[in-house]
Order: C-alpha cells, then sequence, then structure tokens
C-alpha cells in the first residue's frame, strides 16, 4: 500500500507545475509548449502530473484561477474600504496602470492569457469558461464599481453600465496586446491615462 501523501506535499507539487508551466508558456507560447516541456522544466514525471491534471488546458486554467483569484480578491477588498466610486475609480485605474512595474510577470502572464483566448475559441468548453470568467470576474469587478456610484448618486442613473464594462475591457486588451509586442512603459501608462478618461467622460454623461 502507497504511503499517504500529504495536502501540504500535494499543494507544493501543484504549485511546482504551474509555476513551471507558466515558463514553458512564456517561452514556447501556449500552442506549441507541451506536457513534455512542463516535465523536463519541473523534473517531475509525465505520470506524475497527469495525476494532478488531464490536460495542457486544464493547466492553464488553473494557473489563471490561481493567479487572477488572489489578484481580484486583493483588489475588491481594497475597493471595498474606499467610500465613494470615484475613489474606486481610480484606485482601480491605478492598479492597472502600475502592472508594467509593480509584477515582473505580467507580460508574460499576459501573452500566454492572449494566446489561450484565441485558442480557446476552438474548443466549446474553454471557450464557455472564458466568457464567463470574463463577465463574471473581469467586467464584473469594474461594473460594480459604476453601479455602486448610480446606487449613492455619484453617477446618472440612466448609465448603460455593462457596456461601459465592456469599451473598458476591449480597450485594456488592446493595450496590453500592444505592450507585449512593443514592451514601450511609457506608452502603456498613457494608453491607459488615456482609456481612464475616456471612462470617467462616459460615468459622468448626462446623455
Amino acid at each position: 500500500m502507497p504511503p499517504a501523501v500529504s495536502e501540504e506535499y500535494k499543494e507544493k507539487k501543484r504549485k511546482m507545475i504551474l509555476e513551471s508551466a507558466l515558463a514553458c508558456f512564456a517561452e514556447k507560447g501556449f500552442q506549441v509548449a507541451t506536457i513534455d516541456d512542463i516535465v523536463k522544466h519541473s523534473g517531475m514525471s509525465k505520470g506524475a502530473i497527469y495525476n494532478y491534471f488531464k490536460s495542457k488546458d486544464e493547466i492553464y486554467i488553473e494557473l489563471m484561477n490561481v493567479n487572477s483569484n488572489q489578484s481580484f480578491e486583493v483588489l475588491r477588498g481594497k475597493l471595498e474600504k474606499l467610500p465613494t466610486a470615484k475613489e474606486r475609480l481610480d484606485h482601480f485605474f491605478e492598479v492597472f496602470r502600475s502592472q508594467v512595474k509593480v509584477n515582473p510577470n505580467w507580460e508574460n502572464t499576459s501573452r500566454v492569457h492572449i494566446e489561450f483566448w484565441l485558442s480557446s475559441v476552438r474548443n466549446e468548453l474553454t471557450k464557455d469558461f472564458m466568457y464567463n470568467r470574463y463577465q463574471m470576474v473581469y467586467k464584473k469587478i469594474l461594473t460594480d464599481i459604476i453601479q455602486f456610484g448610480v446606487d449613492k448618486g455619484e453617477f446618472p442613473d440612466k448609465l448603460d453600465v455593462d457596456f461601459i464594462g465592456n469599451v473598458f475591457w476591449s480597450s485594456f486588451d488592446g493595450i496590453c496586446f500592444y505592450q507585449c509586442v512593443m514592451e514601450n512603459d511609457e506608452l502603456y501608462e498613457r494608453l491607459v491615462n488615456q482609456l481612464e478618461n475616456v471612462i470617467n467622460s462616459m460615468v459622468n454623461s448626462l446623455e
């Protein structure tokens, strides 16, 4: 009978797989990187990796869940402590504006995320997962700020809150794509500043 394995040991191995996967995805691209690459980088056997994850897609989804869930929980906690929607919106943009400076893995993570988004359209399960995650995690954190402002009377009550969320994320994803290719930190910050001006003008519009 094999010895019992502690939850701490399992978590350590899962973390090792995820870190190795991110390194391989960032180096070769999500499509090109293979389970064998992750095996080589992690020093674990292929069978050991498959004990934790069924596929490369599942590894990436878990990687995204771990990274983004933690960061969004921290951000949401800080936003909820701010008393006004204006302060929350200011902080929201400051967090995204500063990513290229405070997060050394931001560009690698963004490259892999963009590539996985594109590849997910060929798989209905991952496509549905990414769509639902966009709606319920990414877009919701901004639309919650705006709705809070509407409810408090800071923003007009006729705002199309969902549309503003779509404007932000479609624009910000484009900025991220450009930054991943050009690696121009100064321009990245200028573009985020301009996007902030656009969103502020939308939430304060009376039309």
